[in-house]
Order: C-alpha cells, then sequence, then structure tokens
C-alpha cells in the first residue's frame, strides 16, 4: 500500500478539531509552534504517528520519524514530507533521516539555496 497527500488530507478534515484542540492543550509544546501557522506541521504528523504505529513501527522509530517530519518541515510542505517519511517506511522497514543537528544542518543547506 503506498499513502497519497489525499489520506493525510481526509483525516486532517475528519479530525479538524480533535487535532486543534490536542496541539492547543499539549503541554509538552512551546508557546510559539501553538500558532495557526504550525497547525499543518501538528496535523501531519500526528497522521503519520498514527499510520506508522498501524503499520507496527517500534516507538523509537515512530517518535525519530516523527521529529525528523517536524524537522523537514522547515521550508518543506508537511503533508508532503509526511506522505514521503510514510512510504519510505513501507518500503524499508525504517528512514534514512535521522533527527538531530546533523539532518538540521543538511535542512539549513538545502534552505539557503533556495
Amino acid at each position: 500500500m503506498e499513502y497519497t497527500k489525499t489520506d493525510v488530507e481526509k483525516y486532517i478534515e475528519e479530525n479538524r478539531e480533535d487535532l486543534v484542540q490536542s496541539l492547543r492543550n499539549c503541554e509538552t509544546v512551546p508557546a510559539f509552534i501553538k500558532t495557526p501557522a504550525f497547525q499543518i506541521v501538528w496535523d501531519a504528523g500526528c497522521w503519520l504517528n498514527k499510520v506508522l504505529k498501524k503499520h507496527d513501527a517500534s516507538e523509537k522509530e515512530n517518535r525519530d520519524i516523527c521529529f525528523a517530519h517536524g524537522q523537514r518541515c522547515f521550508g518543506r510542505n508537511p503533508i508532503d514530507e509526511a506522505v514521503r517519511l510514510m512510504n519510505e517506511f513501507l518500503v524499508t522497514g525504517t528512514t534514512k533521516d535521522r533527527p538531530g543537528p546533523k539532518l538540521a544542518e543538511e535542512i539549513a543547506k538545502d534552505v539557503l539555496k533556495k
């Protein structure tokens, strides 16, 4: 099975109120993230988390992939990134992206090229 942007958009549409409330009520997210501009990152990340669990990703793999997703959203479309990471996981059982400073540096260099 391959996921598409439509799968994420449908999930977001069907869960709109719950997603808005879950971001608003999350105690581990800094206040500057709890803004409308970041809602789509949260929404796509929630979809990714749910689908990774459905496909038996370990808790660590899920956490790492979702964190990398958040990093990749800097300068990219959050829905596209969630779909890309999920489909990569389905094919390979993991993703090449590992969250942290190395990925942040790669992303910064990519963004500065544009």
